[in-house]
């Protein structure tokens, strides 16, 4: 088992991607699950499609460490049993799981039960902030821009020119990774672009907000409402990440980190 500990934005899902690609192995699969989500039956009925499809070993990437319950922690536990389940399907199994706040400072405030604490007591992967890896964020930026173009058929894979790095590497990046992305996503979708500057950013930044305004109640308010209304979309669509991305008119990506955040 895994513990990957980052700050809200942290960019967990790629990041457990990239340890399951640095492997080297192309046959084991990553699969994500939310608090309450995982169980034995539906994790057996994945396991066999996976084996259908020639995988022959699964990483399991919990997010929302924080929010496990016991219920979660005896299901991990079934599944990793010498007799368990893993045992049984000859089908071996990683766990990675996500937390915000580091594991001992949850268990002082009792967030997390002494079952949950020892379960995520695994090996411990801090993750730095997006500030604290200034330097490298026009990198990170590149390979956002490449995942955001491939994922929606975007077709141009633009370049950042010297400007741009600089304003990336100008700014606080108060909600990590996904505020990045974001960003990136909005400048992306709105048509083919060969080279992205300072100029692209400044357009799409919410610079022209104040902080106040941006946390104010309308906002919350508005911010609310979205979240109900999404969530109630995902529940019609009896968990089809791709129904409700149709009817809301969302990419999947933007479901999926909206999920990977509530």
């Amino acid at each position: 088992r895994l513990l990957l500990v980052g700050a809200e934005g942290s960019h967990f899902r790629s990041i457990a991607q990239d340890l399951v690609d640095s492997l080297g192995r192309n046959t084991e699969a990553l699969a994500f699950f939310a608090a309450f989500e995982l169980n034995v039956d539906s994790l057996e009925a994945q396991v066999n499609q996976l084996k259908k499809e020639g995988f022959d070993s699964l990483t399991v990437s919990m997010l929302d460490g924080e929010k496990l319950t016991d219920e979660d922690v005896r299901t991990v536990r079934e599944i990793q049993a010498a007799d368990g389940f893993a045992e049984r399907w000859k089908f071996p199994k990683r766990f990675i799981f996500s937390i915000r706040t580091e594991l001992d400072v949850l268990y002082d405030r009792q967030e997390v039960s002494t079952s949950v604490y020892m379960t995520l007591g695994a090996t411990e992967l801090v993750i730095p902030s997006l500030s604290e890896c200034l330097e490298d964020i026009p990198r990170i930026a590149q390979r956002m821009i490449r995942k955001i173009v491939a994922t929606n058929n975007i077709g141009i894979v633009p370049t950042l020119d010297n400007s741009a790095k600089e304003y990336l590497r100008s700014q606080p990046w108060g909600n990590g990774f996904d505020e990045l992305e974001v960003l990136l996503h909005g400048i992306l979708i709105k048509g083919n672009l060969k080279r992205l500057s300072d100029k692209h950013f400044l357009e799409d930044s919410p610079v022209s907000q104040s902080d106040e305004e941006q946390t104010s109640p309308l906002r919350r308010h508005l911010v609310t409402q979205r979240d109900e209304y999404i969530q109630a979309v995902l529940k019609m669509s009896g968990g089809d990440i791709s129904k409700a991305s149709s009817s809301l008119g969302i990419d999947i990506e933007g479901i999926k980190r909206f999920l990977s955040q509530h």
